[in-house]
């Protein structure tokens, strides 16, 4: 536990930040219409080097118990028009939180997921996309626009 100097707050606790891990998706992938498919996150963003992100799996398993605060986001480029994307965080087999949204032949669609969710630590994260009709879409490469990141924030 540490404790602040200001002795109005001296029995402050201020959890631990660690671990904390940020996977991209460095190489393109096209996404089958009306199948829910893994995003397949295949680098770690540079900084973090405590070890919880798994790019043969695709997701992060932090390993130590606790509460964590993720952070999602996809980008479909040049998306056809009249379609739903739905982008699904999944907890191992369970999905535990989602966005989604209906194109109308937007250049570009992005969506985001943000939350807190309770991790034991046999249990990880990994994220994917279904889109509803059409063709195949494209999932941007680039690591600002299709990301999963994670912190312990108790």
């Amino acid at each position: 536990m540490q404790h602040t100097s200001d002795p109005k707050a001296a029995n402050v606790n201020i959890p631990a930040q660690t671990p904390s891990g940020r996977m991209f998706l460095n190489n393109a992938q096209v996404i089958p219409t009306g199948v829910p498919t893994v995003i397949e996150l295949d680098s770690i963003s540079a900084g973090f080097a405590d070890g919880i992100e798994d790019i043969v799996n695709h997701w992060i398993l932090p390993g130590v118990a606790g509460f964590y605060q993720f952070n999602a986001s996809i980008q479909i480029d040049a998306t056809a028009s009249d379609i739903l994307y739905i982008l699904s965080v999944f907890k191992n087999v369970t999905v535990i939180a989602q966005d989604q949204i209906h194109s109308f032949g937007i250049e570009n669609v992005t969506l985001n997921v943000s939350d807190i969710v309770k991790l034991t630590n046999l249990e990880s994260l990994h994220l994917k996309l279904t889109h509803t009709k059409g063709s195949d879409e494209t999932v941007s490469n680039v690591e600002s626009k299709t990301f999963l990141s994670v912190q312990r924030v108790r």
